[in-house]
């Protein structure tokens, strides 16, 4: 066992900490390990080789920030070349400092023997070097049955060189990868690389090696730490982002051994275990369509301080089917192409058990729609769901309607024509008489006209709508109750 020390020295040719054929139950934890002294001209923190027949290694809750190297050979972390055994490493912070200005590897965790490895809840963070390597990745592999879950993996290193994963694996399927936060911001590194291929952005990543295909259920998204050098601990806006829940009981704790949460509420991803619990758990958004009446509904596993849902909208193409501008009584203009707040629902604040949302709309017109939430914390903080589209078909029968009914004073009436031509609505009393025309203009096919009727000036009773056009005629009652 190695435990809770302070290791200072020269990331050699064998590291500095370095393991040969060692079997049996072994432990490295709590340790801060540092590569700070000069002359290195090659650099490992830790280092794993030989043959062990059997045995299981553990590397948990360790800091490896700092290491340097001014010669031709390369850098890495965590470098493992066992034959044999077992290797779990979790709850590390690793890399932030490393020095090189070498020409060769720059790798974070380099795999290259055949050791089975469990690899979760590690953050892993490549930043610029001076040098020009001739490969660098947060995780290289080589050899070896290796599941790799739960890690933030921040890769900063803007060279063409340089990727999150790079999958080196004569059977790709080895690498069981997923639940990840890979993170490549630059314009020249990627998310992975198959030792032919680079993909980005993840999307691209997640439709390779078919029919394995990785990370499935990861995230690439920007985190925000104490400091990006030498403190991994979560700050700022990732202390509460949702987007970093991980899978749940791959660890009971984290770097500092504190409780892992668990769903809703938790893990996050990396080595830190942030203090806050994470917010609203949404789980999924769906919609019913009935003609151009959409009903949305969604529902939440747990909230923490939830306001509420802005819901937007924004038209994706369109068949024509529309409200005319000219008309100002028209309650929904006609869709652009940018997001619209449509309209809010209230959250339940805070809640652990499981809450159902929905909101009901009437669409301007016929064509194609998306639909987003944006969830607002109570601090104001918000943060947008993935998007989903809808499709509604036009219709070319002529259609009457009104809401509510029965009304007091005011209702809307919306209808649809069949036929271009003119179209006037008019409403009677009981006996035959036209009290008001609300509508005699033009029309068109496939367009909703929507008109309000204001009835503060007539008695409670029994009214009758009527919808005349080119070649249909249809009524309908009206109840105006005070």
């Amino acid at each position: 066992m190695l435990q809770n020390n302070e290791v200072h020295g020269i990331g050699n040719t064998n590291g500095i900490i370095y393991f040969n054929n060692v079997g049996g139950t072994n432990l490295i934890t709590g340790n801060t390990i540092s590569g700070d002294l000069s002359g290195s001209t090659k650099a490992f923190g830790i280092y794993f080789a030989g043959n062990p027949a059997s045995g299981t290694t553990s590397v948990t809750k360790n800091r490896l920030h700092t290491l340097k190297t001014s010669g031709s050979s390369g850098i890495a972390g965590i470098r493992d070349n066992m034959v044999g055994g077992t290797l779990n490493i979790s709850n590390n912070f690793i890399g932030g400092g490393f020095v090189s200005t070498s020409t060769s590897n720059y790798f974070l965790l380099e795999l290259l023997g055949a050791a089975s490895r469990n690899i979760v809840h590690n953050t892993l963070v490549l930043n610029t070097i001076a040098g020009n390597p001739f490969d660098a990745a947060n995780l290289y592999i080589q050899e070896g049955s290796t599941g790799f879950q739960n890690n933030i993996v921040i890769n900063n290193f803007d060279d063409a060189s340089s990727n999150c994963i790079y999958n080196n694996l004569l059977a790709p399927s080895d690498l069981t990868t997923n639940y990840n936060d890979l993170y490549a911001p630059g314009t020249n590194n990627s998310i992975g690389f198959d030792g032919v291929s680079s993909y980005d952005p993840l999307s691209n990543w997640q439709a390779a090696f078919s029919p394995n295909f990785p990370d499935v259920n990861s995230i690439s998204a920007a985190v925000t730490f104490v400091n990006s050098a030498t403190d991994f601990h979560l700050s700022g806006g990732s202390n509460g982002d949702a987007q970093l829940q991980g899978l749940n009981s791959l660890s009971s704790d984290d770097i500092d051994g504190d409780t892992r949460l668990t769903s809703p509420n938790g893990p996050y991803m990396g080595a830190d275990e942030a203090s806050t619990p994470l917010p609203v758990q949404m789980t999924g958004l769906f919609a019913a369509i009935s003609g151009l009446e959409v009903e949305l509904s969604w529902s939440t596993q747990s909230e923490v301080n939830n306001y509420g849902f802005e819901v937007e909208r924004k038209s994706v193409s369109s068949y024509g089917l529309r409200v005319p501008s000219s008309q100002p009584e028209t309650r929904n203009p006609e869709p652009g192409t940018t997001w619209s707040k449509v309209g809010f629902v209230e959250g339940f604040g805070t809640s652990t058990s499981p809450r159902s949302y929905s909101y009901h709309e009437s669409l301007p017109g016929a064509g194609r729609y998306a639909y987003r939430l944006r969830q607002i914390d109570r601090d104001g903080t918000s943060r947008l769901t993935e998007s989903m589209e809808i499709e509604t078909a036009v219709s070319l029968s002529s259609s009457l309607q009104t809401y509510p009914n029965p009304f007091n004073p005011v209702t809307r009436v919306r209808f649809t024509v069949g036929e271009q031509g003119r179209a006037r609505v008019s409403v009677f009393n009981i006996i035959g008489e036209r009290i008001a025309v609300l509508f005699d203009k033009a029309v068109e096919p496939a367009t909703r006209y929507e008109i309000p009727f204001d009835a503060s000036l007539l008695p409670s009773g029994v009214y009758i709508l009527h919808l005349e056009e080119r070649s249909q005629r249809q009524s309908m009652k009206l109840l105006l109750a005070r």
